[in-house]
């Protein structure tokens, strides 16, 4: 817990809350910042606010302030702070846009400045493409290294005058959330600027890049060098329902979900169709496609797995059938995976549009996107966050969160393990990191959020069934945080159709890993009370 921190030279209200007039909001386009300039600074008032995105949120009045960061002459790093014009709690909030950024997330912005925090968020210093797949920016290495690097540094050390200027105080807590390309952010707050932050909430992070978007290149190629072995989405319900069948009593199966698929071990020569082909069959080149997509991709010359599999349980579940298979049950449009690794190697890679994951080399690709040279260092060091030596952030004092989805198509599962697996292992055992490092598995979750499973918890655009730190989770590293709180569950709701005005279908608790939510065995499965966190012992 961090000291009290007394605030000298504040402006009070006769309230006894700080008032936001220490400065008015349009002098800030006079405040000089460290290598970035404001270009706005003007006074939002309370009610709807059309924001550059063209879409109209309802606000609290606010001090809003656009800047461009410029650490290099060719980086153009938007940046906005949005600033409480009273009541501020003396947060701030930073939030980190998903898939490769590209944008101001005006949605999160207004959020966080309603609930009285300062909410910052960068463009990561480029412009996504128009169809929201493509990555030409890429090609511009400056870009590259302002969007994994100093973009989240250049944008933090700018808001943090701002702020101070602003207030005439200083923040005091600081975090930083975000999922997937978000999640990634995260990463690298924790690991490259932990002094930085308090606390840390980091969403299917994803930490290796260029193996993601490898792994997405082959999967990718398989579906595209082998159509007899495509597996019709209509077939999915008959897989799932088998592997949920070959699940062992330690995969928690509850209401047809796993709490934990590792436990689930579906051969798919069980499905082999015997006469005429049905929805409930495999052909045999659909039975090969699925042993890939389960055992992972393996070295033919040495049998070492080079990328992990997919899970199984979950075929069903919505993730199989976009990023996968197919991009809908009725198309035949190709999966994202291979949109997104022809994006990522065509342009961060090869610099060549013509570039196809039919051509993708499992023993040559990979580690020549690694090594490739961008601005005078590998790309891998630039956009990977694989450093499990968390020891200063534990020095810094500060708290970090991740969170993942069994399910997850997009980033592996079994990345996440095995990420915390090291750091515990670093840190000197599971105790010691639970100080200061946990992380959730979400049953049932697909990416970030989404799935049959209990998935709102409080996590971007996912609002818990409260606005507690029993059951969202960025109250409950606030609690942790600035209350010393420890997070031992996070209750998870899901909403009937995801919705949540339409009401409540049932709740469980989330458990910091390895622990998982186990039913006692009497009461009502809908209910999380019902639930207890147990170590299975793996």
């Amino acid at each position: 817990m961090k000291p009290i921190i007394p605030l000298l030279g504040v402006v009070f209200s006769m309230s006894g809350v700080p008032r936001a007039d220490a400065v008015p909001c349009e002098s800030l386009l006079k405040l000089v910042l460290p290598r970035a300039e404001i270009v706005r600074a003007e006074t939002v008032p309370a009610g709807q606010f059309k924001a550059p995105d063209d879409q109209s949120y309802k606000v609290h009045a606010f001090c809003r302030v656009h800047a461009v960061a410029r650490p290099t002459p060719e980086s153009n790093i938007n940046f906005e702070v949005w600033m409480p014009s009273s009541g501020w709690n003396g947060r701030y909030h930073q939030y980190g846009e998903g898939n490769l950024g590209g944008n101001i997330n005006y949605p999160a912005l207004s959020g966080i400045v309603n609930e009285g925090s300062v909410a910052v968020a960068t463009d990561d210093g480029h412009i996504a493409d128009k169809d929201g797949i493509g990555a030409t920016w890429a090609r511009d290495k400056q870009k590259i290294v302002d969007s994994f690097s100093l973009s989240l540094k250049t944008t933090f050390d700018g808001a943090m005058a701002v702020v101070g200027r602003y207030y005439d105080r200083k923040s005091q807590y600081r975090y930083f959330s975000g999922c997937s390309g978000g999640g990634r952010q995260a990463f690298i707050a924790a690991q490259r600027f932990p002094q930085d932050w308090d606390g840390i909430l980091a969403g299917a992070p994803g930490n290796d890049t260029t193996r993601i978007y490898s792994i997405f290149a082959a999967y990718g190629q398989i579906w595209r060098n082998n159509p007899e072995g495509r597996i019709p989405p209509q077939k999915l319900p008959a897989i799932q329902q088998a592997a949920l069948a070959s699940c062992n009593s330690r995969a928690q199966v509850v209401n047809g979900i796993a709490t934990d698929p590792r436990f689930c071990k579906l051969d798919p020569d069980a499905l082999a169709c015997t006469g005429e082909e049905t929805d409930s069959c495999l052909t045999e080149p659909q039975r090969l496609m699925l042993k890939t997509l389960y055992g992972g991709i393996v070295n033919k010359t040495t049998g070492k797995v080079l990328y992990p599999g997919f899970l199984p349980t979950m075929e069903n579940a919505g993730g199989w059938a976009g990023w996968i298979l197919s991009a809908s049950p009725m198309s035949d449009r190709p999966p994202e995976s291979i949109f997104l690794g022809n994006r990522f190697f065509q342009n961060f890679v090869y610099d060549d549009p013509a570039w196809d994951v039919g051509q993708f080399d499992v023993s040559e690709d990979p580690p020549f996107a690694e090594n490739k040279i961008v601005l005078g260092h590998t790309l891998a060091s630039i956009a990977n966050t694989n450093e499990t030596d968390l020891s200063p952030l534990r020095k810094a004092g500060t708290k970090l969160i991740e969170y993942e989805g069994w399910g997850d198509p997009g980033i592996f599962p079994a990345d996440a393990i095995d990420y915390h697996r090291q750091v515990v292992e670093k840190a000197g055992g599971a105790e010691k990191t639970g100080r200061f490092y946990r992380l959730f598995m979400v049953p049932g979750m697909l990416h970030c959020g989404g799935g049959p499973g209990a998935n709102a918890f409080g996590q971007p655009f996912a609002p818990g069934l409260k606005n507690d730190a029993e059951h969202n989770i960025i109250r409950a590293l606030e609690a942790w945080v600035e209350k010393g709180v420890t997070p031992e569950r996070v209750i998870a709701t899901k909403y009937v159709d995801d919705k949540p005005d339409k009401g409540v279908a049932f709740t469980r608790p989330l458990c910091p890993f390895p622990q998982v939510p186990r039913y006692k065995g009497s009461g009502s499965t809908d209910l999380a009370v019902n639930f207890e966190c147990v170590n299975d012992g793996t």
